[in-house]
């Protein structure tokens, strides 16, 4: 069901529901960046994952070295969140990220493990991307 969602596909099956539907916050809303790949429905990410793997500014590529900017980083995060959806057939979709830390010490990227989970919000159908906690 949920590629199916996400790539705009029909379904007969009703949204999952969650306990995250109280959430007040969910983060940053990237819906209209998602659908220019192809992604549709709600999509918002995390406010830590925004920080540690979109997040960008000239400062950071002068400090890190490394010549970036956040929506580059926001669609490499979607590319990869999309390839390991392809197939997934689930409500919720782990998958690795590579992205480079802003810790200014490296320019090498560093792979952070993330959650993709689908639930049902006042926006309707949204994916809401996380850190996967230990």
């Amino acid at each position: 069901m949920l590629l199916n969602t996400l790539l705009g596909q029909k379904t007969t099956q009703r949204p999952f529901t969650s306990r995250l539907l109280a959430s007040p916050a969910l983060g940053h809303n990237v819906t209209h960046e998602a659908a220019l790949l192809g992604l549709a429905n709600s999509i918002f990410v995390d406010d830590e994952v925004w920080t540690d793997a979109i997040d960008w500014s000239p400062r950071d590529s002068a400090k890190q070295g490394v010549d970036l900017d956040a929506l580059g980083r926001l669609q490499s995060l979607l590319v990869q969140f999309r390839t390991a959806a392809r197939g997934a057939g689930t409500t919720t979709v782990y998958f690795s990220h590579m992205r480079v830390p802003r810790d200014g010490y490296s320019s090498e990227e560093q792979r952070i493990r993330l959650v993709g989970d689908y639930i049902h919000t006042k926006h309707g159908p949204t994916l809401h991307i996380h850190f996967l906690s230990e």
